[in-house]
């Protein structure tokens, strides 16, 4: 799952990724399944490291370590 996979700019603007970034580093499964991600992708994700698992439903997009102020208010989104 590269950057490169994202067809036009509005999808980069969707994506996983420009999200966290705006989002202190996370997001939640919501916001993922809402951007057209799979279950098997987002388990594709956590397998190769590109999400981390926070808690139930909130994930750290590339890195282990997220804004706290980040995840709790992901937590709060994920219910």
């Amino acid at each position: 799952m590269s950057r490169e996979q994202f067809a036009s700019p509005d999808d980069h603007n969707r994506s996983p990724f420009a999200r966290a970034t705006r989002q202190g580093g996370v997001v939640t499964r919501r916001q993922l399944l809402a951007d057209g991600w799979t279950p098997a992708r987002i388990r594709h994700a956590l397998s190769t490291g590109w999400l981390h698992p926070l808690t139930r439903g909130v994930y750290s997009v590339g890195h282990a370590r997220s804004d706290t102020g980040a995840v709790h208010a992901a937590a709060l989104q994920s219910r």
